[in-house]
């Protein structure tokens, strides 16, 4: 029984030890089946960034940098963070000002906007009213060399017929113009309409028999604008997109599937890469169209999520050209997708191409000369923990702005120490789970102390022999 009983004590021991042990130290490159190697650092700067390619971005969420350190791996800290270069197609440019705001004698509006500096290209004046049922000519003057305004756009026109038809269209396009001032004319900013509302007067009389008499009134109503927004616009195709100097890229998405449901909507899969992306471009040869669009990406148990509704026209009447083929996107990451088109009964519209922007990133790390750096990618999320690593020295460099040395990786490999079964969620055994390995050290106790228990009563039944 003493026998029993001491090993039971050896097995609580061990048990405790297995309770409290660490866990192992290092970092485990198996689960990754490519690595890019970055080279010997050679260069005493310290601060290092990599330019973040579509292969880093398609395994974002499992990046892992680590170097050699004898016989073992160790991770490197990093900070990903999105490059902040000069103003890029479809941000808004801000810091405009109402310097006034005028009605002249002829009826028209005149608003003169200002900016902190010249406008840095073509951009896009949206004019934000509540309106509807309308048409007003427009015109955009800048302050020539002697003082006189002169007209970059003399013949725009702002209009709302969704009296008629869903068609309505407030955006102005303004050619480059090295100029901080801008005088937009908007001509009858104040208009008389008709009212919808009719009355209709009915009269009997015995002599004359039926008379019926039909009167409106005409209401005055103001041209009321909620606001002005002026956005950054490529002013080429988009085709001819200038890409490095905007530190921004466009690139094709490819379509994984195209198909026109029977409830009238086209459904369009595309392969994201989990890029950020930030606008979305679409090619189609069909014209004279307008069609509501929905964006979703992937949500929680293989739905769909939405994170964006407009809609997406082309019209080409006579000399009349206008498109909106463009959708401005908060930055988005997403391994796939996917896009609604509402035909309703019309033909459906086909999308030859999808191009999208990308934000550029870049992945910043400390390093001393002497080191080895290597990119592991590939690894699935489900079976990868990121530990928590300390980036205080990293984020304080970030931020006193110490000057980065730019390290290029070489091309994908596959990963020697790569292991297939360890990329596979495995079970977890009754020792990984606190809850149960308590219980197994609880019930051995209480075994433990019954045995001494059971032992103490018969040497209390037999003490001639315990002596």
């Amino acid at each position: 029984m003493n026998r029993f009983a001491l090993t039971l004590g050896v097995l609580l021991a061990c048990l405790s030890s297995i309770a409290e042990e660490p866990a192992p130290a290092g970092f485990d490159p198996t689960p990754f089946p490519e690595l890019r190697e970055i080279g010997e650092i050679q260069s005493e700067a310290g601060l290092f960034r990599i330019a973040m390619d579509a292969g880093m971005h398609r395994s974002f969420r499992t990046l892992r940098l680590a170097k050699k350190k004898g016989d073992t791996w160790q991770e490197i800290p990093t900070v990903r963070q999105r490059t902040y270069g000069p103003a890029r197609f479809g941000d808004f440019v801000g810091g405009h000002r109402i310097e006034s705001l005028d009605e002249t004698p002829d009826g028209a509006l005149e608003i003169v906007v200002s900016f902190g500096s010249p406008l840095p290209g073509s951009v896009r004046l949206e004019i934000d009213t509540p309106l509807s049922d309308f048409e007003k000519g427009v015109s955009i003057a800048v302050p020539g060399t002697d003082g006189e305004w002169k007209e970059v756009v003399s013949d725009g026109v702002i209009f709302d017929h969704r009296r008629f038809l869903d068609f309505r269209h407030t955006a102005i396009q303004v050619p480059e113009v090295n100029s901080r001032t801008l005088r937009l004319r908007i001509a009858d900013a104040t208009d008389t309409q008709r009212t919808r509302l009719r009355e209709i007067t009915r009269t009997v009389a015995d002599a004359s028999g039926l008379t019926v008499t039909e009167s409106s009134t005409v209401e005055t109503r103001a041209f009321r604008i909620d606001g002005l927004r002026f956005v950054l616009s490529p002013g080429q195709s988009e085709d001819t997109h200038p890409l490095d100097e905007r530190g921004r890229e466009i690139i094709p998405l490819p379509l994984t599937s195209q198909t026109n449901l029977p409830d009238g909507v086209t459904e369009i899969l595309l392969d994201g890469g989990n890029l950020p992306i930030d606008y979305l471009f679409l090619k189609t040869a069909d014209r004279n169209f307008r069609r509501a669009i929905s964006i979703q990406v992937p949500g929680m148990d293989d739905t769909w999520r939405t994170i964006h509704q407009t809609h997406l026209h082309r019209f080409e009447v006579g000399d009349f050209h206008d498109e909106s083929l463009s959708i401005p996107l908060s930055e988005t990451r997403a391994e796939r997708w996917r896009l609604l088109i509402e035909n309703g009964a019309n033909a459906p519209v086909t999308f030859s191409a999808i191009h999208a922007q990308t934000t550029a990133h870049e992945l910043l790390f400390l390093a001393d000369p002497g080191d080895r750096p290597v990119l592991f990618l590939g690894g699935q999320e489900a079976t990868l923990t990121k530990t928590p690593l300390d980036t205080a020295a990293l984020r304080a460099a970030i931020s006193r702005g110490v000057p980065t040395q730019t390290v290029v990786p070489a091309e994908a490999l596959p990963n020697p120490d790569y292991r297939t079964e360890a990329a596979e969620p495995a079970g977890p055994g009754i020792l990984d789970s606190k809850p149960a390995l308590w219980s197994i050290i609880a019930l051995a106790v209480a075994i433990l102390i019954a045995v001494l228990y059971q032992a103490m009563r018969k040497i209390e039944e037999k003490p001639e022999a315990a002596e």
